[in-house]
Parts: C-alpha cells; sequence; structure tokens
C-alpha cells in the first residue's frame, strides 16, 4: 500500500500562491522592454529586478484580487515615501472608479485573507500557466 502524500500546509500554499501571482501583477504590467512603472511614484524598473514589487492598495486582505495589487517600487511599497497612501488612492480611482473602490473595500471586509486549499492550489496552477 502507497502512504499518502503529506499535505502542504497552507501557510506555504499561501507563499508559493502569492509568489506566481506576484510575477504576473509585474510582468503583466511591463512595457515591452520589461519596465514595469510603480502605480505611486512613476518610477520604472525591470519587472524581475527585485525594486518592483507587487504592492496591495488594502493590505492583508484579499491578496490575489488583481484590482488590490499593482507594480510598486520597494520605496513606495515599504512606505518610504510619505505620499504613497494618496498617491494609491488617486491611481485607484483614475483606474476603477469610486463605486468599484467601494466594492473593493467590502469585498476585502467580507472574504478577509482566508483562502481554502483548493482556492490556493487553484491560485498556483493558474498564475503559473500565466506566467510561461
Amino acid at each position: 500500500m502507497k502512504p499518502k502524500k503529506k499535505l502542504k500546509p497552507l501557510k506555504s500554499l499561501h507563499k508559493l500562491a502569492w509568489k506566481h501571482f506576484s510575477i504576473w501583477v509585474r510582468k503583466s504590467n511591463a512595457d515591452w522592454r520589461g519596465y514595469a512603472a510603480c502605480i505611486t511614484c512613476g518610477i520604472q524598473y525591470l519587472w524581475d529586478s527585485g525594486m518592483i514589487h507587487a504592492g496591495h492598495w488594502i493590505h492583508d486582505k484579499i491578496d490575489f484580487d488583481p484590482r488590490n495589487v499593482h507594480p510598486q517600487c520597494r520605496n513606495c511599497n515599504y512606505k518610504y515615501n510619505k505620499n504613497v497612501n494618496a498617491a494609491y488612492a488617486v491611481y485607484m480611482a483614475r483606474t476603477y472608479g469610486h463605486e468599484e473602490m467601494e466594492q473593493i473595500r467590502k469585498e476585502a471586509y467580507l472574504k478577509g485573507n482566508s483562502y481554502s486549499r483548493q482556492e490556493l492550489e487553484d491560485l498556483i496552477t493558474r498564475y503559473k500557466q500565466l506566467n510561461v
């Protein structure tokens, strides 16, 4: 009899899903040269340089909602720029409008940041395929 395959902990699955999702966010927002612009300060970096992150508008909520996560430079993502929150809100308003922003906020507080094993496995599969 074959031993049962040990399941990865949810935390590990979340981390792997984030890795693939983050690559997709940065790569899909890059131009033809591979540069992605920070949505809060506008500085451009190569999407895979380590200087451009996948930054959240609403932190620790709906991690894998593409409306909530956008390219941000390391400095803005770590809040070294004092105007980050205002600049992110302006970007969101221009991109999605105030009604959609409210919808995203509602979903963030209803869903939170809890994902099932199946949801995480589906996210890993989806974003792995998109990153090829």
